[in-house]
């Protein structure tokens, strides 16, 4: 809204065991005693859980206290990679990228407020950093339509997030 900065947590690399236990505990506590926080974003390697299920269980009851009032936006990392990304896939059910992207796309975008996000998936099924051809293409146009005059007053800005940074 108009009266406030959109508020949000941005993190990677979490894991399912006690050595979060920290970190959860200070964002259970923004979001929930003090309400600053509007939405997480947490760009890959989500749990560290790989492809054991159980693990990945452990993670999302940890996080219960959060994701179940806030928005939890993802992105795959390459902890996400066992089994062709499949226990994120089924876990994590984000929005569809849409504009003629697969429909088996781990990237996507959305909006909140003032704020056009672009969650990128620079993940590969060798655990190479790549974003190919086709996510390339889609990111350009949904670039260019967050770009317009007609709605860039509304959403001037542009965050992007995604696993590996651009120079690996």
């Amino acid at each position: 809204s108009p009266e406030r900065p959109l508020r949000l947590i941005t993190i990677a690399d979490m894991d399912y065991t006690d050595v979060s236990n920290d970190t959860v505990a200070h964002m259970t506590h923004l979001v929930h005693k003090e309400k600053q926080v509007d939405i997480v974003v947490h760009y890959g390697d989500i749990s560290y859980a790989d492809a054991d299920q159980p693990h990945w269980d452990d993670y999302f009851r940890k996080i219960e206290p959060i994701a179940a009032y806030v928005p939890y936006m993802t992105t795959p990392g390459n902890h996400e990679l066992p089994w062709n990304f499949t226990a994120y896939r089924h876990r994590l059910i984000m929005p569809r990228p849409g504009l003629g992207a697969p429909e088996h796309a781990l990237y996507y975008t959305f909006n909140v407020g003032p704020v056009s996000f672009l969650m990128l998936d620079s993940e590969t099924w060798d655990d190479a950093p790549d974003i190919d051809a086709v996510q390339k293409g889609w990111a350009t146009e949904v670039l260019g339509a967050a770009n317009t005059l007609d709605v860039r007053p509304y959403r001037p800005f542009i965050f992007v997030f995604q696993h590996r940074p651009f120079y690996c």
